[in-house]
């Protein structure tokens, strides 16, 4: 292996265990702050951080893109969807569900993304894809062993919008850099994406919560770092290893950050996997490996 590619390697194991750590942070703070003012205020951080990461690594180049209509709409496309509704419905799930069986279901998305994407862009997973497809959703009702509990239903259904909507976004990335082909760095697009969805929750979700309050200190650290890490420095890095790794690489090694959560939550939570869902973690990362195979590239949503 390069070392550009361990480099890459590494990097992006040490973001997955991270934005692991700060979601597993991030539960708690949740039961006590409304989770339109969390969101507020992680967006609003991540923009910021991430503006400051492009203005440092495109200086002398113009960070500004010349773009059609079309491609605008489908960047402002991406960021609500991803921004805007897959932030929000993953939010107010971690509240309502385990964090270990939160960022194990997240990794529906990749075989979500599959069966859209045969849908809508008319492409014909493999036989293996499908066999792949197969497992990660018998590694679900392996994980589960039985129905879900009545409470957790309303976080199932959040988490399952969140999926799709990630889905959609995963399908607008593609179609974006399949057309600029290659004239906009991944980063601009991904700030592009970040700001127009954040913009409606900036002005629609202070007339949602009527309880806000001045966070604590512990709380406010805990909302910047996940806007920092959580989604700036995700994005960033997992843009930055797709130029040194396959997409089907980097998307196995980020869906590690189930383990990682497991191993956070059960340090930081009291919640602990059994035998057969540490099972089912194996089953499904095998299921993902066999869907990724032959995946196309899908840079800026992140996952």
């Amino acid at each position: 292996m390069s070392p550009e590619r361990t480099r890459a390697v590494v990097e992006l194991l040490l973001t997955v265990a991270a934005v692991s750590l700060v979601l597993v942070l991030a539960k708690p703070i949740l039961s006590l702050l409304p989770v339109t003012e969390f969101l507020w205020l992680q967006l609003l951080t991540a923009v910021m951080v991430l503006s400051l990461l492009v203005v440092a690594t495109h200086r002398g180049t113009p960070v500004w893109p010349r773009l059609h209509l079309r491609h605008w709409l489908w960047i402002a496309g991406m960021g609500l969807l991803n921004f805007g509704v897959v932030r929000f419905c993953w939010l107010a799930s971690l509240e309502l569900l385990p964090a270990t069986l939160h960022a194990y279901l997240i990794n529906l998305t990749s075989v979500t993304t599959m069966l859209l994407s045969g849908w809508l862009l008319r492409e014909r997973p493999s036989s293996t894809q499908w066999l792949g497809a197969a497992v990660v959703l018998a590694s679900v009702t392996l994980f589960f062993g039985k129905p879900p509990a009545t409470d957790q239903w309303l976080g199932l259904a959040l988490l399952a919008a969140g999926v799709l909507a990630l889905a959609g976004t995963n399908i607008l990335t593609r179609k974006v850099m399949q057309t600029l082909d290659g004239s906009v760095s991944v980063e601009v697009i991904s700030l592009l994406a970040l700001t127009a969805g954040s913009l409606p929750v900036w002005l629609g979700a202070p007339l949602l919560g009527s309880d806000w309050r001045w966070p604590s200190a512990w709380e406010w650290s805990v909302i910047l770092v996940n806007g920092a890490v959580a989604v700036a420095l995700g994005l960033w890095v997992f843009n930055r290893a797709l130029r040194h790794l396959h997409a089907y690489e980097a998307s196995l090694l980020a869906t590690s950050g189930v383990v990682f959560t497991a191993l956070f939550a059960g340090w930081l939570l009291g919640e602990h996997l059994s035998a057969r869902q540490w099972a089912a973690v194996g089953m499904m990362g095998l299921g993902l490996m066999m869907t990724q195979r032959r995946r196309l590239t899908i840079a800026a949503s992140g996952t």
